[in-house]
């Protein structure tokens, strides 16, 4: 059109084209035609057609046979690759048709997408040049665009019969499968065009043909509710029985949407009741799902199995049950439904209807001879199923349930066919522990005047009373205690009502408790009164209310008192006080106590210590000193007031030892980085954190310069190892020795070039100079730590002085593979420039490649790639570098993403395996690399391949300790509006038998472990061996997994098949002292260990080392009792270290 617009005035010959000229014109046309106007203005008989759409008047007769008289090529292309032809089509004038045609106009040219003449005549439904078309040889099976549709699927698509019968009598392949694979009957089907389905069928049309999904038209026809379509396609000899998307058959499609009619006309074709989708249901199945009694009878009536097993082993009768399908139950049981069959949790039908509660279902069930007393999941009977149906009815309550309600019928029901009363699961526990914990009081009164025992313990020593209190369920204690039970019962740990209730930090429940009587001096087998507990969550008012109740401050333990511990571990002035105000005997155990307040920073404390006689000369129980606790709190006014008060306290010919006096110290370069110093001096801490302020008046009153510590480290070597200059200054000034090697070899220049301390190197080099290329204990060179610490400005000092860049240590890492490890691009780029080995190996086989891409550098990847390093050498492991980059890491994940992309771009075999046989992904998985693994698996890496040993993802996850791969393999799927929440994961064995809880608690990983425990009871059940959680961690000295589970209330007592406990275990032949003395040893002592431990100057980190949160799984209501702060969805775990 860009000619029309333009040319309407330039060019008298377009305004008769145009239809605007008059006959003045037809002369300045032939005119412009004989000469060279035309060829630039109508270029060929395209232009004329694109100026015919907008003229009305146009005699196009005469002047297309004159442009046809002076353009002999009738089959030029526009932008858009339509010809001539292509448009007169469009604009449906046969007559230019024709004589293009007749011109030599290609019948079968293709625009830019794949169009013909014949497609777009038979977009427009125009059957006359559809038909001269095809007199003309146009072809009937050009795929017109990019879905791969044929024209006769374009003519289905349009509806048009009469065009569908031309291209068929003109070979139009009628079965041609296009897009999505579909075929034109198909589409014909889901367009319920039954004279379209039957001319296509006439023809001869393929009905067993699938479309990707794997359907077949009678599928479709069938999803449509389309009976009469159905019926044809069958008559045709469509197969009734064969199995489409998720394995979903004809007949299994039709009872889904409830299609009696065509249920019923696949029937009388023979099609099969029994066949099983994916997830293993038949037809027969799914109308009991969906709750459809006619078809139901349809399909016995055809032979179905009435006893079919689907997803889980669950059956149609236990599906009934669960739905209270009163009617459905009743035909089932008529047709001999099996009563006994179990699902693959061990629940048979009657498990499911105490749970559904429906009175008559249970009467049907147990009429004709249910097992009242069947042990199902978990071992649990009917009777607790029925108390779980009774809490769900709970949470909906708007008024009380009456001893006539629904829930209590239904356990008078199954007592009266015989239940047991007492009956326990495979935790120990009976129906009354389960409505207890679950806070059901009417059901508890009801199960109590039906003698329901109040003595049992469960697996977890817990009677219904310590569930309850566990759970803070006042109203069920109170029944309890109605009927006789003790307000100060204990377990087998110790544990009474008071101490739960303190843990919950409830105190209207702890007034109501002491309102009972309950002993607020009672010990249980942890050492732990109340009064102990009540310090957890800094209740002031708690700590008065058993105060008042006679609760004593007092203790036996070296402490003297743990609460005035916890109180000045705290802060807690007031408390402090309080306690300070109620002790007696305080005189005989001060110095512990005194020394954590100073680390602590306490000053308050410090002071009401000091002023109660603390002693601040000897040591602590730790071997600690006052002063160089001071020292390493960096308090000055402690300090001061140590030395004030020791100046007055002790001889002069003794200060001088109290100033060089060492003790045992750990000291903390940061909160989880700890050095441990033995017999250090208060000089050697000073001068470690570069308290120049303490280091002057040290050395003046007399401390040593040189002394060194078992490692003979010197006050020099600490100074400058945390970049102390100003230290450094001092120490250098009044005369250390800078070039002092300690027991490593390693010296001051080592250290400084392993920091990157610049200016202290410069101070090292000066004269005399340290020693450039000596090497330490480890042939670590100080081009090493240059090239280890990234400092650019070291490593070209260095190597101006021809230090050595292929320098092994003693394990054959030269500078390079440091470098690489610790992703200092600019570092490799100069190593490389100065000729260092870039494939060069360690002795575990290891490259710079190896070593960058275990550590995630991208940089030095890129670097290295890019200079031609091998990216699929083989360590000794037989990883390649693709191996170590899918290991878990910290950093970001575009990086990590950017890595793998490079190595496989430089051709990284992505499922090269390992001489264990595993591939990347193995590796990704087994260290909790989640994008990583969605990345290789998207770039072809296969997700099923299996390692030697067999094991599925969530055992590696165990196994490693990856919490968060084990929360995402708890997922809930839909399938077919079936939602079923997959923990079955948690319970599944490995080659060797193991669950996943065995294997975290074999190998140590607390959290993971924790997990687990929360799941369910089946995650702690004995394994074929008898063998328990605590049986395995034990075995591989796994001290703090036995302190979880001891915790955990778990029976340390519990024998194996051979009659060997945990105990036995931990004595094995490696002997896990810690271990067998955590066993063996009194939870009292166990209790005074944590305060030990605490009151250390270490003990300011192990709040965060000894709590641990893990997420509160959905659905998980009962589980094993912990010490825990309900918080945010979230359980928070503290256990004794």
């Amino acid at each position: 059109m860009e000619i029309y617009h333009k040319g309407l005035n330039q060019y008298p010959s377009l305004l008769y084209l145009d239809g605007r000229g008059s006959e003045l014109h037809q002369s300045q046309i032939r005119d412009s035609i004989d000469s060279d106007d035309i060829d630039q203005i109508v270029q060929n008989i395209n232009s004329y057609i694109e100026l015919r759409k907008f003229s009305v008047n146009l005699d196009y007769e005469s002047t297309l046979n004159l442009l046809l008289s002076k353009n002999r090529n009738v089959n030029i292309n526009n932008w858009s690759g339509k010809s001539a032809l292509h448009l007169a089509v469009a604009i449906k004038n046969k007559n230019i048709t024709k004589a293009l045609l007749r011109n030599g106009a290609n019948a079968n040219t293709q625009d830019k997408f794949g169009n013909t003449p014949l497609t777009t005549a038979v977009w427009n439904g125009d059957e006359s040049i559809v038909n001269l078309l095809l007199s003309n040889n146009a072809s009937v099976n050009t795929q017109y665009d990019l879905l791969a549709f044929t024209i006769l699927h374009l003519a289905v698509i349009k509806r048009n019969q009469k065009i569908v019968k031309a291209l068929l009598n003109n070979g139009a392949k009628i079965d041609h499968q296009g897009y999505f694979r579909m075929t034109p009957l198909m589409i014909a089907v889901w367009n319920d065009d039954e004279g379209m389905v039957n001319l296509l069928l006439t023809n001869n049309a393929s009905v067993d043909l699938k479309n990707n999904n794997g359907n077949t038209a009678l599928h479709l026809a069938i999803i449509k509710n389309n009976i009469n379509i159905a019926k044809s396609l069958i008559n045709s000899g469509a197969d009734v029985n064969v199995q489409g998307k998720n394995l979903m058959t004809p007949l299994l499609t039709a009872v889904w949407n409830g299609d009696e009619a065509i249920v019923n006309l696949l029937l009388s074709k023979k099609a099969s009741a029994d066949l099983k989708n994916r997830i293993g249901i038949t037809p027969f199945y799914l109308s009991i799902i969906k709750k459809n009694m006619n078809m139901a009878k349809a399909l016995i009536s055809s032979g179905a199995n009435v006893n079919v097993q689907g997803y889980d082993g669950m059956t149609p009768l236990m599906t009934a049950a669960s739905n209270g399908e009163e009617a459905l139950v009743n035909l089932l049981i008529s047709k001999n439904a099996s009563l006994e069959i179990k699902n693959a949790f061990g629940n048979a039908a009657i498990h499911f209807a105490a749970w559904s509660g429906n009175i008559k279902v249970i009467k049907m069930l147990l009429g004709h001879g249910a097992d009242v007393n069947s042990k199902g999941e978990n071992g649990e009977t009917p009777l607790h199923s029925a108390v779980r149906k009774s809490n769900k009815n709970l949470k909906h309550r708007k008024k009380p349930l009456s001893l006539k309600g629904l829930n209590v019928l239904v356990m008078q029901i199954l007592l009266e066919h015989g239940a047991e009363i007492n009956s326990q699961n495979y935790l120990e526990q009976t129906a009354l522990h389960e409505a207890a914990a679950l806070g059901d009081a009417p059901i508890v009164d009801y199960l109590l005047s039906q003698n329901a025992s109040f003595n049992i313990q469960d697996y977890v020593c817990f009677t219904p009373l310590q569930w309850a209190a566990n759970n803070g369920n006042v109203d069920v204690i109170k029944s309890l205690l109605a009927h006789g039970d003790d307000v100060n019962r204990k377990g087998c740990n110790g544990v009474t009502a008071l101490h739960l209730a303190i843990r919950r930090n409830d105190t209207n429940f702890i007034k109501f408790l002491l309102s009972k009587n309950a002993d607020t001096n009672a010990m249980s087998e942890d050492g732990r009164t109340p009064l102990d507990l009540a310090f957890n969550p800094l209740s002031k008012e708690i700590i008065k209310l058993l105060l008042s109740h006679g609760a004593r401050v007092e203790d036996n333990s070296y402490l003297g008192s743990k609460i005035l511990f916890d109180a000045v571990s705290n802060k807690s002035i007031e408390i402090t006080s309080l306690l300070l105000d109620n002790i007696r005997n305080f005189n005989a155990y001060p110095t512990v106590i005194l020394n954590h307040a100073i680390v602590t920073g306490f000053s308050e404390g410090f002071n009401m210590l000091i002023s109660h006689g603390a002693n601040i000369v000897d040591k602590d129980i730790h071997g600690n000193l006052p002063l160089t606790l001071a020292v390493m709190s960096r308090s000055a006014e402690f300090i001061k007031l140590i030395l004030e008060t020791g100046s007055n306290k002790i001889d002069k010919k003794n200060f001088h030892n109290f100033l060089d006096a060492d003790c045992e110290v750990k000291l903390f370069k940061k909160r989880n980085d700890v050095l441990q110093i033995r017999n250090a001096t208060a000089l050697h801490v000073a001068s470690y954190y570069g308290l120049k302020d303490l280091v002057s008046p040290l050395i003046s009153y007399g401390a040593s310069l040189d002394v060194g510590d078992e490692r003979r480290y010197s006050p020099l070597h600490y100074a400058i190892d945390n970049d102390h200059v100003e230290v450094v200054k001092v120490l250098l000034d009044s005369g250390s020795n800078k070039s002092a090697a300690d027991m490593n070899a390693t010296t001051p220049l080592h250290i400084a070039s392993k920091k990157g301390l610049i200016p202290i190197v410069k101070l090292l080099l000066s004269d005399p100079p340290a020693p450039i290329d000596q090497a330490d204990n480890n042939g670590y060179t100080p081009l090493h730590f240059a090239a280890m610490n990234g400092s650019l400005e070291i490593a070209k000092l260095l190597l101006n002085l021809n230090a050595d860049k292929e320098a092994r240590t003693i394990d054959f890492k030269t500078p390079l593979h440091l470098a690489s490890r610790e992703g200092h691009e600019e570092i490799i780029k100069i190593l490389l420039r100065a000729g260092a080995e870039k494939d060069a190996s360690d002795v575990d086989g290891m490259t710079p490649l190896h070593f960058a891409s275990r550590e995630k550098h991208l940089k030095a990847v890129e670097k290295l790639v890019f200079s031609n390093a091998y990216v699929n050498s083989r360590n000794k492991n037989g990883s390649t570098p693709l191996h170590l980059a899918c290991e878990r890491s910290t950093k970001p994940v575009g990086e990590i993403i950017a890595i793998v992309y490079n190595l496989k771009i430089f051709n990284a075999d992505l499922n090269a395996k390992d001489n264990n046989l595993m591939t990347p992904l193995h590796i990704a998985s087994i260290d909790n690399s989640s994008e990583v693994i969605e990345l290789i698996v998207e770039e072809g890496a296969d997700r099923f391949s299996r390692d030697v040993f067999l094991n599925l993802p969530i055992h590696y996850a165990a196994l490693f300790g990856h919490y968060n791969a084990i929360i995402k393999l708890f997922q809930i799927d839909n399938i077919f509006g079936l939602f079923i929440r997959d923990f079955s994961h948690s319970i599944s064995v490995n080659i060797n038998k193991e669950t996943p809880l065995f294997l975290a608690a074999r190998e140590g990983h607390t959290r993971v472990v924790a997990l687990l425990l929360q799941v369910g009871v089946e995650s702690i059940q004995p394994d074929t061996k008898a063998r328990t959680a605590l049986h395995r961690s034990a075995a591989r000295g796994h001290l703090e997994v036995v302190k979880l589970l001891r915790q955990s209330l778990l029976n340390i007592e519990k024998k194996d098949k051979w009659g060997f406990t945990a105990l036995n275990y931990a004595a094995s032949w490696k002997g896990h002292q810690d271990v067998i003395g955590s066993l063996s040893t009194n939870q009292s002592d166990i209790t005074l260990s944590y305060y030990l431990k605490k009151s250390n100057p270490s003990g300011k980190n192990l709040d965060k080392q000894t709590q641990i949160q893990v997420k509160k799984l959905a659905g998980i209501t009962l589980g094993i009792p912990y010490s825990f702060n309900l918080n945010t969805g979230k359980f928070q775990y503290i256990y004794s270290p």
